[in-house]
């Protein structure tokens, strides 16, 4: 696992509100069109809604051995 993506992964579970739009952006080459961007923010209106966006980061596994590691080299 990546020093970046370790840091990145700590950062978000720091975040006061999580923007799903600005993060997707962040990981792409070319700038992504508005509406695209605001799709990915569309499920998230408000912070109740992104509970579940909180914890996808902490569900990549880490480890070589760590449960699901070998299903996602797959």
């Amino acid at each position: 696992m990546s020093e970046g993506f370790l840091k990145w992964r700590a950062a978000s579970q720091r975040m006061k509100d999580m923007d799903a739009g600005r993060i997707v952006q962040g990981g792409t080459v070319k700038q992504l069109p508005e509406d695209v961007v605001a799709a990915y923010n569309a499920p998230f209106p408000d912070l109740s809604y992104k509970a579940g966006a909180y914890q996808f980061p902490m569900l990549v596994p880490t480890e070589p051995d760590a449960e699901a590691a070998g299903v996602m080299r797959n």
